[in-house]
């Protein structure tokens, strides 16, 4: 009998609250789909490439789970508070307590089963828009395949089908507690307001918006600090919740000085409504603003997050293709057959790095920079021909620079400009010669280990003639795409294997070298 009652409900639930059933299709579908980035070898492997995307997905899916439990709990407090009369009359009809409480669990574990399986559907094609959107977030190529995983599966079922166990749990403990006069009025409680002196509630409504407006003053102008900006987050969340409180002690205040505007159409009639609900859902609407907002956050982090690694990427790899090696003169023969074998070089160089075995410059920023020491840098100064400088230049599309015998020029990261500033501005002595500084140029040069670390000094071919060849690297414009294993490739052919994504030989390959990548504190 109660299953056959319990299936008459649900039915009866699907036309009645259609939408709240269309709600959790929609939340089982997004679920799927995030959950789907989890057990993804596709994403698993974009994650590996592209470190913080792995982050924002876990906390997306976090916040997805947050509100997914919260939705099924208010959508069942919800119709059994629409019920209430219903079940009041079961109890005047000899129904035990526990007898709806089952009755009760039964419907929405029907309409639990009915929104997750048809949201399976529109969960695989979210999952394909989420996989691409991720993709395109990061400049990657991607292939629409639909793939179905049993790991998927079970976890979203295990997270719907637990947020229902939870309110569930809540919902029996409701019943227990409620006789039949309560149930017969439970659907009128939101109507209610109370009497009473709510003068402090109303100030904290206004100084909830002095506090939030001068959170976003304190954001927009830069006003933060280790000190204080843990301190305003905590003080921004409370401010939500007693924004709510006073808004409710507001509305009612507004009603009860009763002015024109109020009695005027049906005003009076909304501001009402207006006040009951936010009264009864004050810590509702204030969690779920907290949980928007940071959903807001984390989606506008990863598009900060990406729009930095998109710009850093040209920052400090303007070149198509640039290898390093230990060997000065090294013949680049073997990498450039390997670059051609996927690609058409357009435009090619090999050149030399060269040392006045001196580290004025590297010493000089140690001292400037108190992040740094001298395990930044490399052991000497790195230093340029100029005849090669300009050839680079001119495959940067950048306009050549010309030196006199006695001068050389500073090229650096855009953010040191300043700090240089000051060691270009006195004569640098270059054997045994005084040379003066004819500019600091800071165009995107590839200066994290190899155009020097995060400077290199540019001085005339006949000047550089009498140093000592450091290292030498290879430059190349390319038409066409890289395979991603070709950087294992190439030490490869060095004699360094890559096993097992095991990176001990190159740990040690690395060691052995004099080479530093300069004082850049986040590495893309």
């Amino acid at each position: 009998m109660l299953n056959k009652l319990a299936l008459r409900n649900a039915k009866r639930s699907f036309r009645d609250y259609l939408i709240y059933l269309l709600t959790m299709i929609f939340t089982a579908a997004l679920m799927f789909s995030f959950d789907s980035m989890i057990f993804s070898d596709d994403v698993k492997k974009l994650c590996s490439e592209a470190g913080m995307m792995g982050a924002m997905l876990g906390l997306a899916t976090f916040f997805i789970v947050l509100i997914m439990i919260w939705l099924v709990h208010y959508m069942m407090k919800f119709m059994a508070e629409k019920r209430s009369r219903e079940f009041a009359t079961y109890l005047l009809l000899g129904f035990h307590k526990k007898q709806i409480a089952r009755l009760f669990l039964k419907e929405m574990l029907l309409l639990g089963l009915a929104a997750f399986f048809i949201g399976l559907l529109p969960g695989l094609f979210l999952q394909q828009v989420i996989t691409t959107l991720i993709y395109a977030i990061v400049q990657a190529d991607y292939t629409i395949r639909i793939r179905w995983n049993m790991g998927t599966f079970f976890m979203t079922a295990g997270i719907f089908f637990g947020s229902y166990v939870l309110a569930m749990f809540r919902s029996n403990r409701r019943f227990k507690k409620m006789n039949i006069r309560e149930m017969m009025y439970l659907d009128r409680q939101n109507e209610e307001l109370k009497n009473g002196n709510n003068t402090g509630k109303q100030w904290m409504f206004f100084a909830s918006l002095i506090l939030i407006v001068l959170f976003g003053w304190m954001l927009y102008f830069g006003h933060f600090n280790q000190w204080n900006v843990y301190p305003m987050i905590g003080a921004l969340i409370a401010s939500v919740y007693f924004l709510y409180i006073g808004l409710s002690a507001f509305l009612i205040s507004c009603i009860r000085k009763g002015k024109a505007v109020v009695y005027r159409g049906a005003n009076i009639f909304l501001l009402r409504q207006l006040a009951s609900k936010v009264k009864t859902m004050q810590f509702t609407l204030g969690t779920l603003t907290i949980l928007f907002m940071a959903a807001l956050v984390g989606v506008s982090d990863a598009l900060m997050l990406n729009q930095f690694q998109n710009t850093q990427a040209e920052e400090k790899y303007p070149f198509d293709v640039c290898i390093y090696s230990e060997h000065p003169g090294y013949d680049f023969s073997k990498e450039k057959a390997l670059t051609e074998k996927y690609a058409r070089i357009t435009d090619f160089v090999a050149y030399d790095i060269y040392q006045n075995n001196t580290n004025t410059c590297s010493r000089y920023l140690v001292e400037q920079l108190s992040q740094t020491d001298s395990s930044y840098y490399f052991k000497y100064d790195t230093y340029i021909r100029l005849s090669d400088y300009n050839r680079l230049r001119e495959m940067l599309r950048l306009a050549p620079v010309s030196l006199e015998p006695d001068q050389y020029l500073i090229h650096t990261k855009k953010r040191l400009k300043k700090t240089m500033a000051a060691f270009c501005a006195k004569p640098l002595k270059i054997q045994n010669t005084d040379h003066t500084c004819a500019g600091i140029y800071t165009e995107p040069f590839e200066q994290s280990g190899h155009n020097g670390a995060d400077y290199l000094l540019v001085v005339p071919d006949e000047t550089a003639d009498s140093m000592t060849p450091y290292y030498s690297l290879m430059a190349a414009s390319i038409k066409g795409s890289l395979p991603d294993d070709f950087y294992d490739q190439v030490l490869s052919m060095r004699g360094i294997h890559m096993t097992n994504d095991s990176y001990e030989e190159l740990d040690d390959y690395i060691d052995s070298l004099d080479r530093e990548t300069g004082s850049d504190a986040i590495y893309i």
